[in-house]
Protein backbone atom coordinates (compact mmCIF):
# COMPACT_ATOMS: atom_id res chain seq x y z
CA UNK A 1 0.00 0.00 0.00
CA UNK A 2 1.69 3.62 -0.84
CA UNK A 3 1.32 6.54 1.22
CA UNK A 4 -1.61 8.02 -0.65
CA UNK A 5 -3.91 4.80 0.58
CA UNK A 6 -2.90 5.35 3.99
CA UNK A 7 -4.10 9.16 3.77
CA UNK A 8 -7.06 8.12 2.33
CA UNK A 9 -7.98 5.53 4.97
CA UNK A 10 -7.04 8.13 7.81
CA UNK A 11 -9.52 11.00 6.21
CA UNK A 12 -12.57 8.65 5.77
CA UNK A 13 -12.05 6.83 9.20
CA UNK A 14 -12.61 10.90 10.48
CA UNK A 15 -16.60 11.54 10.58
CA UNK A 16 -17.56 15.29 11.42
CA UNK A 17 -20.60 15.00 13.21
CA UNK A 18 -23.59 17.35 12.98
CA UNK A 19 -24.66 19.81 15.99
CA UNK A 20 -27.21 18.46 17.30
CA UNK A 21 -30.19 19.91 20.10
CA UNK A 22 -32.36 17.78 22.49
CA UNK A 23 -36.20 17.16 20.34
CA UNK A 24 -37.45 19.45 22.98
CA UNK A 25 -36.07 22.24 20.92
CA UNK A 26 -38.15 22.76 17.80
CA UNK A 27 -40.48 24.48 15.66
CA UNK A 28 -43.71 25.89 17.20
CA UNK A 29 -41.90 25.64 20.84
CA UNK A 30 -42.96 27.78 23.26
CA UNK A 31 -39.84 29.28 25.61
CA UNK A 32 -39.99 30.22 29.18
CA UNK A 33 -40.60 34.50 29.31
CA UNK A 34 -38.65 36.15 32.03
CA UNK A 35 -36.18 34.00 32.92
CA UNK A 36 -32.25 32.36 31.64
CA UNK A 37 -32.72 30.04 28.92
CA UNK A 38 -30.73 27.26 28.81
CA UNK A 39 -30.09 26.25 25.46
CA UNK A 40 -27.96 22.86 25.01
CA UNK A 41 -26.84 19.71 22.55
CA UNK A 42 -23.71 18.00 21.27
CA UNK A 43 -21.29 18.94 18.35
CA UNK A 44 -17.77 17.35 17.89
CA UNK A 45 -15.39 18.25 20.52
CA UNK A 46 -13.52 21.91 20.33
CA UNK A 47 -16.56 22.66 17.53
CA UNK A 48 -17.80 26.63 18.43
CA UNK A 49 -21.42 26.84 18.22
CA UNK A 50 -23.69 30.01 18.15
CA UNK A 51 -26.92 30.48 19.32
CA UNK A 52 -28.88 33.40 18.22
CA UNK A 53 -32.12 34.64 19.62
CA UNK A 54 -34.43 38.09 19.70
CA UNK A 55 -31.24 40.16 19.25
CA UNK A 56 -28.80 38.02 21.50
CA UNK A 57 -25.89 36.01 20.03
CA UNK A 58 -23.86 33.61 22.34
CA UNK A 59 -20.98 31.50 21.17
CA UNK A 60 -19.85 28.45 23.00
CA UNK A 61 -17.34 25.48 22.09
CA UNK A 62 -18.07 21.61 22.80
CA UNK A 63 -16.34 19.96 25.22
CA UNK A 64 -14.63 17.23 25.14
CA UNK A 65 -17.36 14.69 26.17
CA UNK A 66 -18.93 16.54 23.12
CA UNK A 67 -21.93 18.60 25.34
CA UNK A 68 -21.83 22.37 25.06
CA UNK A 69 -24.78 24.60 26.50
CA UNK A 70 -25.32 28.72 26.30
CA UNK A 71 -27.92 30.57 28.91
CA UNK A 72 -29.69 33.12 26.81
CA UNK A 73 -30.51 36.44 28.97
CA UNK A 74 -33.76 36.70 30.32
CA UNK A 75 -36.52 37.26 27.29
CA UNK A 76 -40.52 38.31 28.19
CA UNK A 77 -43.55 37.93 26.53
CA UNK A 78 -43.61 37.39 22.68
CA UNK A 79 -47.01 36.19 21.29
CA UNK A 80 -45.43 37.07 17.52
CA UNK A 81 -43.68 33.62 15.82
CA UNK A 82 -39.26 34.36 16.35
CA UNK A 83 -36.39 32.12 14.85
CA UNK A 84 -34.13 30.14 17.44
CA UNK A 85 -30.77 29.51 14.91
CA UNK A 86 -27.90 27.41 16.22
CA UNK A 87 -24.60 27.56 13.86
CA UNK A 88 -21.95 24.82 13.82
CA UNK A 89 -20.38 23.25 11.30
CA UNK A 90 -24.21 22.62 9.85
CA UNK A 91 -26.73 24.93 10.20
CA UNK A 92 -30.29 25.07 12.31
CA UNK A 93 -33.34 27.54 11.97
CA UNK A 94 -36.33 26.47 14.63
CA UNK A 95 -39.33 28.54 13.27
CA UNK A 96 -42.44 29.43 14.69
CA UNK A 97 -40.63 29.86 18.78
CA UNK A 98 -43.26 31.78 21.02
CA UNK A 99 -42.09 33.18 24.33
CA UNK A 100 -44.79 32.76 27.07
CA UNK A 101 -45.10 30.10 30.07
CA UNK A 102 -44.23 26.21 30.27
CA UNK A 103 -45.88 23.98 32.84
CA UNK A 104 -44.96 20.35 32.85
CA UNK A 105 -47.57 18.22 33.51
CA UNK A 106 -46.22 14.85 35.02
CA UNK A 107 -47.81 11.79 36.98
CA UNK A 108 -48.94 8.33 36.25
CA UNK A 109 -52.77 7.45 34.20
CA UNK A 110 -55.21 10.29 35.48
CA UNK A 111 -52.43 12.59 33.98
CA UNK A 112 -52.38 10.64 30.85
CA UNK A 113 -55.75 10.10 30.44
CA UNK A 114 -56.36 12.08 27.29
CA UNK A 115 -58.99 14.93 26.36
CA UNK A 116 -60.98 12.71 23.65
CA UNK A 117 -62.33 10.10 26.42
CA UNK A 118 -63.11 13.18 28.98
CA UNK A 119 -66.23 14.28 30.13
CA UNK A 120 -66.78 17.47 27.64
CA UNK A 121 -63.71 16.37 25.79
CA UNK A 122 -65.19 16.00 21.96
CA UNK A 123 -66.97 19.60 22.31
CA UNK A 124 -63.72 20.89 23.41
CA UNK A 125 -61.79 19.59 20.72
CA UNK A 126 -63.98 20.61 18.10
CA UNK A 127 -64.85 24.19 19.29
CA UNK A 128 -60.93 25.17 19.86
CA UNK A 129 -58.28 25.36 18.23
CA UNK A 130 -55.36 28.19 19.92
CA UNK A 131 -52.51 28.85 18.12
CA UNK A 132 -50.94 30.43 21.20
CA UNK A 133 -51.54 26.98 23.14
CA UNK A 134 -48.49 24.23 22.43
CA UNK A 135 -48.11 20.76 23.15
CA UNK A 136 -44.80 18.36 23.41
CA UNK A 137 -45.59 14.82 24.67
CA UNK A 138 -42.32 12.51 26.02
CA UNK A 139 -42.57 9.07 24.85
CA UNK A 140 -42.92 6.70 27.39
CA UNK A 141 -39.43 5.25 28.25
CA UNK A 142 -37.54 3.90 30.97
CA UNK A 143 -33.92 3.44 31.30
CA UNK A 144 -31.39 2.55 34.06
CA UNK A 145 -28.94 5.46 33.62
CA UNK A 146 -30.47 9.73 32.52
CA UNK A 147 -30.99 10.13 29.07
CA UNK A 148 -29.75 13.03 27.33
CA UNK A 149 -32.17 12.98 24.34
CA UNK A 150 -35.59 11.66 23.86
CA UNK A 151 -38.01 12.03 20.82
CA UNK A 152 -41.04 14.29 20.39
CA UNK A 153 -42.15 17.88 18.37
CA UNK A 154 -43.87 20.44 19.64
CA UNK A 155 -47.69 21.03 17.93
CA UNK A 156 -49.80 23.93 18.01
CA UNK A 157 -53.07 22.93 19.72
CA UNK A 158 -55.39 21.68 17.06
CA UNK A 159 -58.48 19.29 17.02
CA UNK A 160 -56.06 15.91 16.21
CA UNK A 161 -52.85 17.43 19.08
CA UNK A 162 -55.27 18.31 21.91
CA UNK A 163 -57.48 15.18 21.26
CA UNK A 164 -54.97 13.00 22.52
CA UNK A 165 -52.57 15.06 24.73
CA UNK A 166 -53.73 15.42 28.83
CA UNK A 167 -57.10 16.23 29.82
CA UNK A 168 -56.37 17.66 32.89
CA UNK A 169 -53.64 19.23 31.02
CA UNK A 170 -55.40 20.47 28.38
CA UNK A 171 -58.36 22.34 30.66
CA UNK A 172 -55.43 23.91 33.01
CA UNK A 173 -53.58 25.12 29.74
CA UNK A 174 -56.84 26.66 28.10
CA UNK A 175 -57.99 27.95 31.56
CA UNK A 176 -54.49 29.86 31.62
CA UNK A 177 -54.47 31.02 28.24
CA UNK A 178 -58.17 32.54 29.15
CA UNK A 179 -56.92 34.34 31.83
CA UNK A 180 -53.91 35.47 31.11
CA UNK A 181 -53.68 35.87 27.37
CA UNK A 182 -50.16 34.47 27.47
CA UNK A 183 -48.61 31.22 25.24
CA UNK A 184 -48.56 28.84 26.86
CA UNK A 185 -46.78 25.12 26.71
CA UNK A 186 -47.40 22.50 28.07
CA UNK A 187 -44.65 19.38 28.21
CA UNK A 188 -46.94 16.37 28.90
CA UNK A 189 -44.29 13.49 30.39
CA UNK A 190 -47.04 10.80 31.77
CA UNK A 191 -47.39 7.49 32.37
CA UNK A 192 -50.09 5.38 33.78
CA UNK A 193 -49.69 2.71 36.86
CA UNK A 194 -46.54 4.27 38.20
CA UNK A 195 -45.14 4.76 41.11
CA UNK A 196 -44.01 8.03 42.81
CA UNK A 197 -40.07 6.15 43.19
CA UNK A 198 -40.14 5.76 39.57
CA UNK A 199 -40.44 9.37 38.99
CA UNK A 200 -37.24 9.93 40.95
CA UNK A 201 -33.55 10.45 40.34
CA UNK A 202 -31.23 7.94 41.96
CA UNK A 203 -29.65 10.57 44.04
CA UNK A 204 -32.61 11.89 45.47
CA UNK A 205 -33.13 7.81 47.00
CA UNK A 206 -29.44 7.96 47.93
CA UNK A 207 -29.91 11.09 50.08
CA UNK A 208 -32.72 9.63 52.12
CA UNK A 209 -31.26 6.63 54.66
CA UNK A 210 -35.03 5.31 54.28
CA UNK A 211 -35.16 4.95 51.27
CA UNK A 212 -32.26 2.15 51.02
CA UNK A 213 -35.13 -0.84 49.86
CA UNK A 214 -35.61 1.76 46.87
CA UNK A 215 -32.27 1.40 46.36
CA UNK A 216 -31.94 -2.02 46.67
CA UNK A 217 -34.11 -2.79 44.23
CA UNK A 218 -33.06 -0.39 41.66
CA UNK A 219 -29.82 -1.96 42.03
CA UNK A 220 -30.82 -5.68 41.58
CA UNK A 221 -32.92 -4.90 38.10
CA UNK A 222 -29.52 -3.81 37.47
CA UNK A 223 -27.62 -6.75 38.32
CA UNK A 224 -30.35 -8.75 36.98
CA UNK A 225 -30.71 -7.00 33.67
CA UNK A 226 -28.76 -8.38 31.00
CA UNK A 227 -30.23 -11.58 31.94
CA UNK A 228 -33.90 -10.41 31.80
CA UNK A 229 -33.44 -9.16 28.65
CA UNK A 230 -32.32 -12.54 27.26
CA UNK A 231 -35.66 -14.23 28.29
CA UNK A 232 -37.72 -11.26 28.14
CA UNK A 233 -38.97 -12.41 24.06
CA UNK A 234 -39.84 -15.83 24.97
CA UNK A 235 -41.89 -14.76 28.28
CA UNK A 236 -43.73 -12.33 26.21
CA UNK A 237 -44.74 -15.15 23.64
CA UNK A 238 -45.87 -17.13 26.57
CA UNK A 239 -47.72 -14.84 27.83
CA UNK A 240 -49.55 -14.12 24.82
CA UNK A 241 -50.70 -17.64 24.63
CA UNK A 242 -51.85 -17.60 28.62
CA UNK A 243 -53.91 -14.35 27.60
CA UNK A 244 -55.65 -16.07 24.45
CA UNK A 245 -56.41 -18.62 26.56
CA UNK A 246 -57.73 -16.62 29.48
CA UNK A 247 -59.85 -14.61 27.13
CA UNK A 248 -61.64 -17.26 25.46
CA UNK A 249 -62.31 -19.04 28.82
CA UNK A 250 -62.64 -15.98 31.03
CA UNK A 251 -62.90 -12.79 29.40
CA UNK A 252 -65.77 -13.53 26.87
CA UNK A 253 -68.21 -14.65 29.20
CA UNK A 254 -67.38 -12.21 31.92
CA UNK A 255 -67.71 -9.19 29.68
CA UNK A 256 -71.37 -10.45 29.14
CA UNK A 257 -71.67 -10.72 32.93
CA UNK A 258 -70.28 -6.84 32.99
CA UNK A 259 -72.21 -5.53 30.18
CA UNK A 260 -75.35 -7.45 32.23
CA UNK A 261 -74.66 -5.87 35.60
CA UNK A 262 -73.92 -2.25 33.87
CA UNK A 263 -77.94 -2.63 32.84
CA UNK A 264 -78.89 -3.65 36.79
CA UNK A 265 -76.90 -0.31 37.81
CA UNK A 266 -78.71 1.97 35.51
CA UNK A 267 -82.27 0.21 36.37
CA UNK A 268 -81.43 0.66 40.03
CA UNK A 269 -80.13 4.38 40.00
CA UNK A 270 -83.28 5.37 37.93
CA UNK A 271 -85.68 3.59 40.95
CA UNK A 272 -82.74 5.06 43.52
CA UNK A 273 -82.28 1.34 44.92
CA UNK A 274 -78.55 0.23 45.63
CA UNK A 275 -75.94 -0.54 43.17
CA UNK A 276 -75.77 -4.50 42.84
CA UNK A 277 -71.75 -5.57 43.64
CA UNK A 278 -69.84 -5.68 40.80
CA UNK A 279 -69.02 -9.21 39.41
CA UNK A 280 -65.27 -10.45 39.73
CA UNK A 281 -63.96 -12.31 36.90
CA UNK A 282 -63.24 -16.63 37.88
CA UNK A 283 -59.59 -15.62 37.72
CA UNK A 284 -57.07 -12.77 36.85
CA UNK A 285 -56.25 -11.94 34.04
CA UNK A 286 -52.35 -12.87 33.33
CA UNK A 287 -49.88 -10.71 33.81
CA UNK A 288 -47.53 -9.62 30.92
CA UNK A 289 -43.80 -10.26 31.99
CA UNK A 290 -41.75 -7.74 33.67
CA UNK A 291 -39.73 -5.87 31.11
CA UNK A 292 -35.81 -5.91 31.97
CA UNK A 293 -36.07 -2.51 33.79
CA UNK A 294 -38.23 -3.31 35.86
CA UNK A 295 -41.68 -1.98 34.67
CA UNK A 296 -43.42 1.09 35.37
CA UNK A 297 -42.85 1.48 39.02
CA UNK A 298 -39.40 0.11 39.24
CA UNK A 299 -36.97 3.37 41.00
CA UNK A 300 -35.56 5.68 39.04
CA UNK A 301 -36.51 4.54 35.60
CA UNK A 302 -39.06 6.89 34.56
CA UNK A 303 -37.07 10.32 35.60
CA UNK A 304 -33.89 8.72 33.89
CA UNK A 305 -35.95 8.33 30.80
CA UNK A 306 -38.27 11.07 30.78
CA UNK A 307 -37.55 13.85 32.90
CA UNK A 308 -34.05 13.65 33.00
CA UNK A 309 -33.68 14.47 28.87
CA UNK A 310 -35.99 17.42 29.76
CA UNK A 311 -33.64 19.10 32.10
CA UNK A 312 -32.49 22.24 32.36
CA UNK A 313 -35.49 23.33 30.03
CA UNK A 314 -36.69 26.52 31.70
CA UNK A 315 -40.14 25.88 32.60
CA UNK A 316 -43.14 27.76 34.87
CA UNK A 317 -44.10 25.00 37.43
CA UNK A 318 -44.97 21.55 37.42
CA UNK A 319 -48.82 20.31 38.07
CA UNK A 320 -48.80 16.68 39.20
CA UNK A 321 -51.70 13.57 39.83
CA UNK A 322 -49.95 10.70 41.27
CA UNK A 323 -50.35 8.22 44.02
CA UNK A 324 -52.90 5.58 43.43
CA UNK A 325 -49.91 3.31 42.83
CA UNK A 326 -48.51 4.17 46.05
CA UNK A 327 -51.30 2.45 48.02
CA UNK A 328 -51.18 0.05 50.24
CA UNK A 329 -51.44 -2.76 47.79
CA UNK A 330 -49.37 -5.91 47.41
CA UNK A 331 -47.39 -5.93 43.45
CA UNK A 332 -44.11 -7.47 42.30
CA UNK A 333 -42.37 -4.63 43.66
CA UNK A 334 -41.56 -2.89 47.19
CA UNK A 335 -44.08 -1.62 48.81
CA UNK A 336 -43.56 -1.88 52.74
CA UNK A 337 -40.44 0.20 54.28
CA UNK A 338 -37.87 -1.95 56.42
CA UNK A 339 -36.64 -0.10 59.50
CA UNK A 340 -34.51 -1.25 62.19
CA UNK A 341 -35.38 -3.58 64.54
CA UNK A 342 -35.38 -0.80 67.06
CA UNK A 343 -38.32 0.94 66.22
CA UNK A 344 -41.26 0.21 67.48
CA UNK A 345 -42.76 -0.52 64.27
CA UNK A 346 -40.95 -2.76 61.95
CA UNK A 347 -43.07 -1.96 58.62
CA UNK A 348 -44.14 1.27 57.31
CA UNK A 349 -47.23 0.89 54.99
CA UNK A 350 -46.44 3.01 51.58
CA UNK A 351 -48.89 5.28 51.59
CA UNK A 352 -48.31 6.44 55.43
CA UNK A 353 -44.75 6.44 54.08
CA UNK A 354 -46.06 8.68 50.80
CA UNK A 355 -45.77 11.76 52.65
CA UNK A 356 -41.68 11.66 52.91
CA UNK A 357 -41.68 10.12 49.18
CA UNK A 358 -43.64 12.76 47.15
CA UNK A 359 -41.72 15.77 49.49
CA UNK A 360 -38.37 13.92 48.75
CA UNK A 361 -40.01 14.21 44.67
CA UNK A 362 -40.78 18.04 44.83
CA UNK A 363 -37.61 19.46 46.09
CA UNK A 364 -35.10 17.01 44.24
CA UNK A 365 -37.08 18.07 41.22
CA UNK A 366 -36.25 21.54 42.08
CA UNK A 367 -32.59 20.72 42.79
CA UNK A 368 -32.33 19.29 39.32
CA UNK A 369 -33.54 22.03 37.66
CA UNK A 370 -31.25 24.91 39.41
CA UNK A 371 -34.53 27.54 39.35
CA UNK A 372 -35.53 27.71 42.72
CA UNK A 373 -38.73 26.46 44.20
CA UNK A 374 -40.98 26.84 40.96
CA UNK A 375 -44.42 26.10 41.43
CA UNK A 376 -45.45 22.56 42.07
CA UNK A 377 -49.59 22.27 42.16
CA UNK A 378 -50.67 18.62 42.94
CA UNK A 379 -53.86 16.72 42.68
CA UNK A 380 -55.07 15.12 46.00
CA UNK A 381 -56.30 11.88 44.79
CA UNK A 382 -60.44 11.40 44.04
CA UNK A 383 -62.70 9.26 45.47
CA UNK A 384 -62.55 5.55 44.90
CA UNK A 385 -64.25 2.40 45.52
CA UNK A 386 -67.42 1.94 47.25
CA UNK A 387 -68.26 4.11 50.47
CA UNK A 388 -68.34 2.14 53.82
CA UNK A 389 -70.79 2.25 56.43
CA UNK A 390 -67.50 2.79 58.65
CA UNK A 391 -67.61 6.53 60.25
CA UNK A 392 -63.74 6.81 59.22
CA UNK A 393 -61.35 4.02 57.80
CA UNK A 394 -58.80 2.71 59.52
CA UNK A 395 -55.22 2.26 57.63
CA UNK A 396 -55.31 -1.52 59.20
CA UNK A 397 -58.40 -3.26 59.20
CA UNK A 398 -60.06 -5.23 62.49
CA UNK A 399 -58.70 -8.28 60.66
CA UNK A 400 -55.03 -7.06 60.45
CA UNK A 401 -54.84 -6.58 57.33
CA UNK A 402 -53.51 -3.41 55.25
CA UNK A 403 -56.47 -1.10 53.81
CA UNK A 404 -56.22 0.17 50.26
CA UNK A 405 -55.37 3.72 52.65
CA UNK A 406 -56.28 6.82 50.15
CA UNK A 407 -57.05 8.65 53.25
CA UNK A 408 -53.72 8.38 54.49
CA UNK A 409 -51.90 9.20 51.62
CA UNK A 410 -53.90 11.89 50.94
CA UNK A 411 -52.54 13.38 54.36
CA UNK A 412 -49.17 12.53 53.14
CA UNK A 413 -49.65 14.68 49.94
CA UNK A 414 -51.18 17.49 52.17
CA UNK A 415 -48.10 17.27 54.21
CA UNK A 416 -46.39 18.56 51.28
CA UNK A 417 -47.70 22.32 51.19
CA UNK A 418 -45.56 22.81 53.96
CA UNK A 419 -42.92 23.19 51.10
CA UNK A 420 -42.83 26.50 49.53
CA UNK A 421 -44.68 27.95 46.26
CA UNK A 422 -47.04 24.49 46.43
CA UNK A 423 -50.35 23.92 46.13
CA UNK A 424 -52.91 21.61 46.23
CA UNK A 425 -56.42 20.60 44.34
CA UNK A 426 -59.06 18.38 46.22
CA UNK A 427 -60.97 16.14 43.77
CA UNK A 428 -62.73 14.04 46.67
CA UNK A 429 -66.15 14.97 44.92
CA UNK A 430 -64.95 14.41 41.22
CA UNK A 431 -64.55 10.58 41.31
CA UNK A 432 -66.06 7.62 40.59
CA UNK A 433 -66.38 4.67 42.76
CA UNK A 434 -66.48 1.59 40.05
CA UNK A 435 -63.89 3.54 37.98
CA UNK A 436 -59.92 4.53 39.11
CA UNK A 437 -59.75 6.89 35.88
CA UNK A 438 -62.93 9.71 36.68
CA UNK A 439 -63.88 11.24 33.54
CA UNK A 440 -64.23 14.79 35.10
CA UNK A 441 -60.74 15.87 34.51
CA UNK A 442 -62.37 19.43 33.25
CA UNK A 443 -63.33 20.51 36.71
CA UNK A 444 -59.81 19.30 37.65
CA UNK A 445 -57.51 21.61 35.32
CA UNK A 446 -59.87 24.24 36.27
CA UNK A 447 -59.18 23.84 40.20
CA UNK A 448 -55.41 23.78 38.81
CA UNK A 449 -55.88 26.82 37.36
CA UNK A 450 -57.20 28.71 39.90
CA UNK A 451 -54.26 27.89 41.71
CA UNK A 452 -51.83 29.53 39.10
CA UNK A 453 -54.22 32.39 38.58
CA UNK A 454 -53.95 33.01 42.31
CA UNK A 455 -50.63 32.39 43.06
CA UNK A 456 -49.12 32.82 40.48
CA UNK A 457 -50.70 34.97 38.33
CA UNK A 458 -51.59 37.42 41.36
CA UNK A 459 -55.37 37.50 40.00
CA UNK A 460 -58.02 38.39 42.50
CA UNK A 461 -59.96 34.61 42.59
CA UNK A 462 -60.76 32.13 45.16
CA UNK A 463 -58.13 28.74 44.64
CA UNK A 464 -59.12 26.67 47.54
CA UNK A 465 -61.64 24.93 49.36
CA UNK A 466 -62.31 25.06 53.20
CA UNK A 467 -59.24 24.06 54.74
CA UNK A 468 -59.02 22.93 58.66
CA UNK A 469 -57.61 25.62 60.96
CA UNK A 470 -58.60 24.55 64.82
CA UNK A 471 -61.12 23.22 66.91
CA UNK A 472 -62.98 23.65 69.98
CA UNK A 473 -64.21 21.79 72.96
CA UNK A 474 -68.05 23.04 73.55
CA UNK A 475 -69.24 20.84 75.98
CA UNK A 476 -70.43 18.05 74.24
CA UNK A 477 -70.35 19.56 70.66
CA UNK A 478 -66.27 20.59 68.91
CA UNK A 479 -66.65 23.28 66.80
CA UNK A 480 -64.38 23.13 63.83
CA UNK A 481 -62.81 26.34 62.43
CA UNK A 482 -61.75 26.78 58.93
CA UNK A 483 -59.80 28.92 56.40
CA UNK A 484 -60.34 29.22 53.00
CA UNK A 485 -63.99 30.10 53.42
CA UNK A 486 -64.25 32.57 50.71
CA UNK A 487 -68.00 34.03 50.25
CA UNK A 488 -68.85 31.51 53.02
CA UNK A 489 -69.12 27.98 53.45
CA UNK A 490 -72.01 25.90 52.40
CA UNK A 491 -74.05 22.44 51.80
CA UNK A 492 -73.49 21.62 47.96
CA UNK A 493 -72.92 18.71 45.72
CA UNK A 494 -70.21 17.75 43.17
CA UNK A 495 -70.10 19.38 40.04
CA UNK A 496 -70.86 16.24 38.07
CA UNK A 497 -73.47 13.74 38.47
CA UNK A 498 -74.55 10.14 37.18
CA UNK A 499 -77.24 9.21 34.66
CA UNK A 500 -78.80 12.91 34.77
CA UNK A 501 -79.61 12.80 38.76
CA UNK A 502 -78.03 14.34 41.48
CA UNK A 503 -79.28 13.71 44.93
CA UNK A 504 -78.09 17.23 46.89
CA UNK A 505 -78.56 16.39 51.30
CA UNK A 506 -79.80 19.47 53.28
CA UNK A 507 -77.27 18.06 55.92
CA UNK A 508 -73.45 18.04 56.21
CA UNK A 509 -72.08 14.77 55.93
CA UNK A 510 -68.53 13.41 55.99
CA UNK A 511 -67.96 14.02 59.50
CA UNK A 512 -66.85 11.70 62.48
CA UNK A 513 -66.33 12.50 65.82
CA UNK A 514 -64.33 10.40 68.77
CA UNK A 515 -63.49 11.40 72.40
CA UNK A 516 -60.09 9.98 74.24
CA UNK A 517 -60.81 6.66 73.59
CA UNK A 518 -60.89 7.02 69.56
CA UNK A 519 -64.26 4.99 69.35
CA UNK A 520 -65.44 6.89 66.06
CA UNK A 521 -69.35 7.92 65.18
CA UNK A 522 -70.89 9.24 62.59
CA UNK A 523 -71.23 12.94 63.83
CA UNK A 524 -74.17 15.39 63.07
CA UNK A 525 -73.15 18.60 61.56
CA UNK A 526 -74.26 22.14 60.74
CA UNK A 527 -73.08 25.05 59.78
CA UNK A 528 -72.32 28.71 61.35
CA UNK A 529 -71.35 31.21 60.65
CA UNK A 530 -67.18 29.91 59.25
CA UNK A 531 -67.10 26.97 61.46
CA UNK A 532 -68.68 23.80 62.03
CA UNK A 533 -70.40 21.91 64.92
CA UNK A 534 -69.92 18.93 65.62
CA UNK A 535 -71.26 15.91 67.88
CA UNK A 536 -72.67 12.62 68.72
CA UNK A 537 -75.08 11.40 71.12
CA UNK A 538 -72.66 8.74 71.46
CA UNK A 539 -69.41 10.86 72.67
CA UNK A 540 -69.89 12.82 75.54
CA UNK A 541 -66.75 14.32 75.82
CA UNK A 542 -65.16 14.53 72.01
CA UNK A 543 -61.41 15.31 71.39
CA UNK A 544 -61.23 14.22 67.75
CA UNK A 545 -62.72 15.18 64.08
CA UNK A 546 -62.17 13.62 60.92
CA UNK A 547 -63.90 14.50 58.01
CA UNK A 548 -63.63 12.71 54.82
CA UNK A 549 -61.29 10.21 55.79
CA UNK A 550 -62.63 7.42 53.40
CA UNK A 551 -61.17 5.88 50.50
CA UNK A 552 -64.56 7.38 48.47
CA UNK A 553 -65.59 9.83 51.36
CA UNK A 554 -69.32 11.45 50.85
CA UNK A 555 -68.51 15.05 52.67
CA UNK A 556 -70.41 17.91 50.84
CA UNK A 557 -68.61 20.79 52.77
CA UNK A 558 -68.19 23.39 50.05
CA UNK A 559 -67.45 26.89 50.30
CA UNK A 560 -69.88 29.29 48.05
CA UNK A 561 -67.03 29.40 45.22
CA UNK A 562 -68.07 25.95 44.64
CA UNK A 563 -64.36 24.25 46.05
CA UNK A 564 -64.72 21.34 48.25
CA UNK A 565 -63.14 21.17 51.68
CA UNK A 566 -60.11 19.18 51.83
CA UNK A 567 -60.36 16.19 53.91
CA UNK A 568 -58.36 16.43 57.68
CA UNK A 569 -57.96 15.19 61.10
CA UNK A 570 -57.36 16.88 64.11
CA UNK A 571 -55.88 13.67 65.92
CA UNK A 572 -52.24 13.24 66.01
CA UNK A 573 -53.01 9.45 66.28
CA UNK A 574 -50.26 7.48 64.16
CA UNK A 575 -51.98 5.26 61.84
CA UNK A 576 -53.20 1.32 62.96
Amino acid sequence: MNLFYFIFLFFVGITYADVTLPAIFGDHMVLQQGTSLPVWGEADPGERVTIKFVGQEVTTTARKDRQWRVNLRPVYLRSSPDVLIVDGKNHLEFSDVLVGDVWLCSGQSNMAFPLREADGGEAAVIHDEDDQLRFFVVPQKRALQPQRNLEGRWERCSRDSAAAFSAVGYFFGRDLRMATGMPIGLIGSYCGATSAQAWMSLHALQQVPSFSHYLAEYYQIVRDFPKNQETYDQRKINHEQDLAAWEEQVGTPYQAELADWKLKCKEACSKLLAQPLKPDPLCPKPMPPLEPEGGVTAPTMLFNGMIAPLIPYAITGVIWYQGESNENQESPYSWMVSLPKSTISTKIPSAFEYRRLFQRLIQSWRAAWGQGPFPFYFVSLAGFRKSTLDPIEMLIDDEGSLTPGWAWLREGQEVALALPETGMVVTTDLGNPNDIHPKDKLDVGRRLALLARKNLYAQQVVASGPSYRSIQQEGNKIRVTFDNVGKGLTVAAPPWHYDGTTVIPHSLQGFAIAGDDRRWYDAVAFIEGNDVIVSSEFVLKPTAVRYNWKDNPTGNLYNREGLPAAPFRTDLDQPR
